[in-house]
């Protein structure tokens, strides 16, 4: 488990990163710092883990176009939560281990807001100011069903996918190839009967040629 000092230096760093390198990065790292600290379960956690799920989702509307994306509006975001738990941490540093506990399970000061209220908000602050009020913005997916879980479901439907055309493209390919063998039989029998028919007339005319020849020999030997 990461100690206080060394949270507080590391979200310090993230915080001179956040317009270095790729954005969705950047709140991947800044998210294990939290997580290592306060876990997974903790409300600052999963503020942080739902504000990089947003990121996400509004990446795969837009194609993964970042000119589409408004990311001023996740910097900031991301700043603000890094800002909300350097004080919280501040705070717990002269306190008794028990009672760092103790805190690490009060909420945040948030409101939370709808995808589609998301979707079509816009920053209040675009010039990165600091005054700004924490806001948790809330991914409202169909049936409540929590991030998480829709990219592990997600994840499963385009498994399944990908099988079921791999087995019936499999299981037409099958049938492809069957009917070409039965009509690859059916021609080759037709063949042979008429190399058969052809056998028997070859025959038949050299009989009569045979038989044409002898004739003639006979007239002629009636002649004379």
């Amino acid at each position: 488990m990461a100690d206080i000092d060394y949270t507080i230096q590391k979200l310090k760093e993230q915080q001179t990163k956040v317009d270095q390198g790729d954005l969705e990065v950047w709140l991947n790292t800044t998210y294990s710092f939290i997580e290592d600290y306060f876990k997974s379960y903790s409300t600052r956690a999963r503020t942080f883990s739902s504000l990089v799920s947003d990121y996400r989702i509004k990446m795969i509307v837009n194609d993964h176009s970042i000119n589409n994306v408004d990311q001023s509006y996740f910097k900031i975001k991301g700043l603000e939560y890094i800002r909300e738990c350097l004080q919280y941490l501040s705070e717990s540093q002269d306190l008794k281990p028990i009672e760092i506990e103790m805190r690490k399970t009060e909420p945040m000061a948030k409101r939370i807001k709808s995808f589609d209220e998301f979707s079509s908000s816009k920053p209040a602050n675009q010039s990165g100011g600091h005054n700004s009020t924490v806001t948790t913005v809330k991914t409202q997916l169909p049936f409540g069903i929590a991030p998480e879980f829709f990219w592990t479901i997600f994840a499963a439907i385009v498994a399944v996918a990908f099988y079921l055309g791999l087995y019936f493209g499999q299981a037409k390919f099958d049938k492809e190839k069957s009917d070409f063998y039965e009509e690859n039989k059916n021609l080759e029998s037709r063949l042979r009967k008429q190399e058969t028919e052809i056998e028997k007339l070859t025959k038949q005319i050299q009989v009569n040629s045979l038989i044409s020849d002898t004739t003639k020999t006979e007239n002629i030997n009636d002649t004379k």
